[in-house]
């Protein structure tokens, strides 16, 4: 049996993206005009995997895709770019994630709406899993099952969790991976602070998520314009 050494096992979420870009947020029950949009594949780990493959790295992605139109699209975006979706299942019945994603121009927010009707998860068995080696597991916290899997079938593999909101899957992982970045919505929300305003509510939120991490692991909390902050042997730092 061939084994396929890659640099980067990203799993997760794919989607189909619509982004569309408005001076301001329209009212309800209103009507606005966009001159600007952006289509295409979307979700954190699979915007990872195609990313990587397209800079030359060795990248897989598994994931579940409709085997309808925006699930073929993804899916040919992918293969441009040579990631490996041996561990990405086409699925009858299962309408891929579509976003609609408002970009207001004016002040650089972005307000997402997600059509997401998954039914069951992405199983992947050890067979699946022997025939690839990665070198980095990045997960989204979606398709935990198979998160789990790849953990136990890689347990000396770095690695990543890419933690955007706090829900079963984050909340699970973020105690098991290396490296555990979040963004600031998911460490509000796991710690309980209202706000990271300054240093003594960075050091507080570092403190309370390196007591859910492992001994060992990298935490790091993104924060938009203002940076980031992050725990470098139980010191806190901000960049």
């Amino acid at each position: 049996m061939s084994v396929r050494n890659l640099e980067v096992l990203a799993i997760g979420t794919a989607a189909y993206d619509f982004s569309l870009f408005i001076k301001e947020f329209p009212g309800e029950n209103s009507k606005a005009e966009v001159h600007d949009m952006i289509e295409g594949g979307g979700g954190p780990a699979a915007n990872a995997a195609y990313l990587l493959s397209l800079w030359g790295a060795r990248c897989g992605f598994a994931g579940l895709l409709g085997d309808d139109y925006y699930g073929g699209r993804i899916h040919a975006e992918f293969e441009s770019v040579g990631t490996d979706l041996a561990l990405t299942e086409m699925r009858t019945g299962h309408p891929t994630p579509v976003s609609f994603i408002l970009v207001n121009t004016s002040t650089g927010s972005r307000t997402i709406i997600n059509r997401k009707a998954q039914q069951s998860e992405l199983e992947l068995r050890p067979s699946q899993l022997a025939v690839v080696s990665p070198r980095v597991l990045l997960f989204d916290g979606h398709e935990l099952q198979a998160a789990q899997a790849a953990l136990g079938a890689f347990p000396q593999t770095a690695s990543i969790l890419d933690a955007g909101s706090l829900r079963p899957g984050t909340r699970e992982l973020a105690g098991k991976v290396n490296y555990l970045v979040a963004s600031e919505r998911f460490a509000l929300q796991a710690t309980g602070l209202a706000d990271l305003a300054g240093a003594d509510q960075w050091q507080v939120c570092l403190r309370r998520l390196r007591e859910g991490a492992r001994p060992d692991a990298a935490i790091v909390v993104t924060l938009g314009e203002r940076g980031l902050i992050f725990d470098a042997k139980g010191v806190g730092h901000h960049l």
